[in-house]
């Protein structure tokens, strides 16, 4: 019998994570979508890609909360 693994790597093909160079499935499950590769999708997974930026962002929380004010600032204004 064959696992939900298994069937995914058939059907999409596997893919290497460039960070923590563990295989998945090629599909949006495991990996980001991004136009400027040749399969669709992100070098690295999400998770990684996630730890990622929850050490940015803890590194400098002020740079994103005053981006985040910003943001919300544009979006009031064109309300």
């Amino acid at each position: 019998m064959m696992s939900e693994r298994d069937i995914d790597v058939l059907l999409f093909g596997e893919k290497t994570c460039t960070a923590c160079g563990n295989p998945f499935p090629a599909n949006t499950e495991h990996f980001g979508v991004d136009a400027k590769h040749a399969d669709g999708l992100t070098s690295s997974c999400k998770t990684c890609r996630g730890a990622a930026a929850r050490a940015c962002y803890g590194r400098s929380p002020a740079k994103y909360i005053e981006r985040n004010r910003q943001y919300r600032k544009r979006k009031a204004a064109s309300s």
